[in-house]
C-alpha cells in the first residue's frame, strides 16, 4: 500500500509552518525534501501548493499529492480578526513587522519544547503572555471595561506600558482638553508602533471578540 503522509499548516500572514504526520520513514522525508527546498518548515504558504504538486521526489514517492484545499485557502475572502491565527493578529495589531514574524517563525520551527507559538513568544520573552492571552480568547476582560478604558489603561492592562507612563498620561489628560491624543508621547515613550498604538486605541470588544475600529 502507498505511504500517506498529512501536512498540516499553521498560517501566519503570507507564511505558514508545516507540520508533517505519517508513517515514520515517509513522513521524514517529505519534512527533509520541504526543508530542503526552503531552507526549513517554515514557508511562503503561496510556495507551498505548487511545490507540493510538482516536486518530482515527492511524485515518485506518492501515487497523488493532493494539494487543492491549499489551493482554495488562496482563494478566501478576508476572515475576521478574531478567526486569524496568532501571528497574524500579531501583525495586525502592529505589535509585529511581518518580516519579524516570518524570523520568529523559522525559530520557531527549530524547537520541539512549545507546543504552541504563544507558549515560545512568552516565555523568550518576544511578547508579553497577558497580549497573547488577549489576541487569543479575550473573554477574561468585560468588554464594558474594555471598552471606557482610555488608551494608556488598555496598555497598562495588557503589560505593554508601566504604571509611570500611564500616571504621567493621567496627569496631562487633567491638564489638556478632551481633544489630547496620547498616541506621539506614547511611541516616543515606549517604542510602540504609531500602528499598534491606533490599533488598541480603537479596538473594541464585542461579545466577548476583538474588533479592530
Amino acid at each position: 500500500a502507498a505511504s500517506r503522509v498529512e501536512l498540516f499548516v499553521q498560517l501566519h500572514e503570507d507564511v505558514c509552518l508545516v507540520s508533517v504526520e505519517g508513517s515514520g520513514s515517509a513522513s521524514t522525508f517529505v519534512r527533509e525534501v520541504i526543508r530542503s527546498r526552503f531552507g526549513g518548515l517554515c514557508v511562503p504558504f503561496r510556495d507551498l501548493h505548487q511545490f507540493l504538486s510538482c516536486d518530482p521526489r515527492l511524485q515518485l514517492l506518492f501515487d497523488h499529492v493532493e494539494s487543492e484545499p491549499l489551493r482554495a485557502r488562496l482563494d478566501d475572502g478576508q476572515q475576521p480578526f478574531s478567526s486569524l491565527p496568532l501571528g497574524q493578529k500579531l501583525v495586525a495589531s502592529g505589535l509585529f513587522e511581518a518580516d519579524t514574524l516570518s524570523e520568529l517563525l523559522d525559530e520557531y520551527s527549530q524547537f520541539n519544547l512549545f507546543d504552541r507559538f504563544g507558549d515560545f513568544l512568552s516565555i523568550r520573552s518576544f511578547c508579553p503572555s497577558v497580549v497573547i492571552d488577549f489576541l487569543v480568547n479575550p473573554s477574561f476582560v468585560v468588554d464594558a471595561d474594555f471598552n471606557s478604558m482610555f488608551l494608556e489603561e488598555r496598555l497598562l492592562l495588557l503589560d505593554l506600558i508601566g504604571v509611570d507612563i500611564c500616571e504621567t498620561l493621567r496627569g496631562m489628560r487633567s491638564a489638556l482638553d478632551e481633544s489630547f491624543s496620547p498616541v506621539d508621547y506614547l511611541h516616543e515613550s515606549t517604542g510602540l508602533s504609531h500602528k499598534a498604538l491606533h490599533f488598541f486605541e480603537d479596538l473594541r470588544l464585542i461579545d466577548g471578540r476583538c474588533v479592530p475600529g
